[in-house]
């Protein structure tokens, strides 16, 4: 299991590749990604990046409501 400075690397890598292009991240749940999640999601919202659940993306693209910045294909 990664720790919490391993996955906060992998998340703000995640959120560097989609400042370009979207970008996928997955993550297993875990009490270390929930923490850090917490921590980090509110700096990221701040610099505009966006994070969605995957559901919330696949629901978007089927109903044609993906959210705002969101091009799903």
């Amino acid at each position: 299991e990664p720790g919490r400075d391993e996955i906060r690397a992998a998340l703000l890598e995640a959120a560097t590749f989609a400042r370009d292009e979207p970008t996928v991240a997955i993550a297993h749940p875990s009490i270390e990604v929930v923490e850090v999640l917490r921590e980090e999601l509110p700096k990221l919202h701040d610099q505009g990046v966006g994070i969605y659940p995957v559901s919330r993306l696949l629901i978007g693209a089927r109903e044609g409501t993906a959210s705002p910045g969101i091009n799903v294909q």
